[in-house]
């Protein structure tokens, strides 16, 4: 059950800019703290490196090229 949970959040994660808690909520986890430690056992990331490797996949190329 933790799989299938974990799954859909990262496909939250990669697809959306929600706060690592509303992610938790949004997959039925009360309990953000026990999201999180679940999330890096699972995936060998935090929710938040996890999001930060993908947000900078989905960055523009042109935007970064503009960017100081």
């Amino acid at each position: 059950m933790h799989a299938v949970r974990v799954e859909k959040a990262k496909r939250i994660i990669e697809h959306d800019a929600s706060g690592i808690d509303d992610v938790a909520y949004q997959v039925g986890y009360e309990d953000p703290t026990f999201f999180r430690h679940l999330f890096k056992r699972e995936v060998g990331l935090t929710p938040v490196a996890y999001s930060r490797k993908f947000s900078s996949i989905l960055i523009d190329p042109a935007q970064a090229k503009a960017a100081p």
